[in-house]
């Protein structure tokens, strides 16, 4: 048996980057240096494909099949909707029924989507995503050749999110997560999912508080709330008008995707 054959891949999905870490049962806590594959861009192709062909590239260059693959998606390939609660939708026929409606007041068409919600609590608003069908087929057709099993597929934000709210303190609070040129902006009231917002365009990292800021006076906050921001490219030394009350979240060893997309995140200034 090859030793790839065991190998375990998490594998963070960009526009521009490709960030592949591989690691084998019993050696998790062993520093690994990731792969990083530039992507090319491709005119009238989706979004998304560059950075499949440049994976689907590199699995072909590997000696052997047979490996369990995690995915975390950049949230320029998802979309995301809260869910408000619903006694009536208790099954799973209704959460998707209310999911898809959500999800079509907020973006119109979703033909051609795939809808997944969090579990979440009783008597709570769920978060739930959207990624294109398209790109979960073509990602199966990247890996069936090589045997390679999806266990997870995961946006960044969730990621994020999960990695980090127990340390978000602060009955209202807005926790975001920017990169790729796009923002997540999560808002809490009394402690409860209250909004969820992508925020497209986001290329200049010194305005992100600022953006914040804007924010949640834009989701009703009377008195400014706690904001909790992961950028990877953010300065943290930057003076910004949010400074006073924004907590930057930064990678370290616990979660080897977030360490991961440190190298995928946004840059300063402008981008194409």
């Amino acid at each position: 048996m090859s030793l790839f054959q065991t190998e375990r891949l998490t594998i963070a999905l960009c526009p521009e980057q490709v960030a592949i870490l591989r690691s084998a049962p019993g050696r998790e806590k062993t520093p690994a240096e990731p792969v990083i594959l530039e992507v090319a861009p491709l005119t009238g192709m989706p979004l998304w494909e560059g950075a499949l062909m440049a994976l689907a590239d590199w699995l072909q260059h590997l000696p052997a099949s047979r490996a369990t693959a995690s995915l975390v998606l950049s949230s320029r390939f998802v979309r995301f909707a809260l869910l408000p609660w619903s006694e009536a939708a208790q099954g799973q026929a209704e959460t998707q029924a209310l999911a898809s409606a959500c999800f079509e007041s907020q973006y119109e068409d979703m033909r051609g989507w795939t809808l997944r919600v969090d579990e979440g609590f009783y008597g709570v608003p769920r978060l739930a995503c959207a990624i294109e069908t398209a790109l979960l087929d073509r990602l199966q057709s990247v890996f069936e050749p090589r045997k390679i099993a999806c266990r997870r597929i995961e946006p960044y934000f969730v990621t994020c999110w999960n990695r980090w709210h127990k340390e978000v303190q602060g009955s209202d609070a807005l926790f975001a997560v920017a990169e790729s040129g796009v923002m997540v902006v999560a808002t809490m009231k009394d402690s409860r999912w209250h909004g969820v917002r992508s925020l497209g365009g986001v290329h200049d990292v010194h305005r992100l508080a600022g953006v914040m800021s804007r924010e949640a006076l834009l989701q009703g906050f009377t008195e400014a709330p706690a904001f909790w921001l992961h950028a990877p490219a953010f300065d943290p030394g930057l003076a910004t008008e949010a400074a006073d009350m924004l907590h930057l979240l930064s990678p370290d060893a616990k979660g080897c995707p977030i360490q991961l997309m440190t190298r995928v995140g946004i840059e300063g200034g402008n981008r194409a």
